[in-house]
């Protein structure tokens, strides 16, 4: 299995804004309103989908709506019915465990091209492959924590906002 030693639950991260600092592995929770952000930072545009963030992403120069899921270990996870849709399923690939919405699952990995998300563009990224469980409205996709491996992130599902701070740059 993957050893998690900490879940920050939708609960936690709906009351207060998650700075995760990823590049020197520190995560610290803030009252929302007491986080000023820089200049430099990119603000990623975001909805609210119930307690959860969605953002949009190109896989392959195709648009992708996102859960973002600091809980999933790949940069990106599809459900099998969205990879077969921008013709992923299809591609060889291996089996590795995954961690997804709070589980492990062993997933289909396939190599995607591409894959932008707020001014990055990743090539040859692994895609988890999943099947969707039967639960209405379930995302047909989610962004993890790999996407985010080169930034400081300040992340608040309970407003619906997702900063990044690249290249060491400090949050105030």
């Amino acid at each position: 299995g993957v050893e998690v030693p900490l879940i920050l639950g939708q609960d936690l991260l709906g009351a207060l804004a998650a700075d995760i600092d990823f590049p020197r592995r520190r995560v610290a929770l803030r009252r929302p309103e007491s986080v000023s952000l820089p200049e430099h930072a990119v603000t990623v545009p975001a909805r609210r989908n119930g307690r959860a963030l969605h953002v949009q992403a190109e896989v392959e120069g195709q648009p992708v709506e996102l859960l973002v899921d600091t809980g999933a270990s790949g940069a990106l996870s599809l459900t099998l019915a969205k990879a077969e849709e921008l013709g992923l399923a299809q591609r060889p690939g291996s089996n590795r465990a995954s961690v997804v919405l709070g589980g492990t699952t062993q997933a289909k990995v396939v190599t995607a091209r591409s894959m932008a998300f707020a001014g990055r563009l990743l090539e040859e990224v692994d895609v988890y492959l999943f099947p969707a469980p039967p639960v209405p409205g379930f995302p047909a996709g989610l962004l993890g924590v790999e996407a985010f491996s080169d930034a400081r992130v300040l992340l608040d599902c309970g407003r619906g906002r997702l900063h990044l701070i690249r290249n060491g740059r400090e949050v105030r």
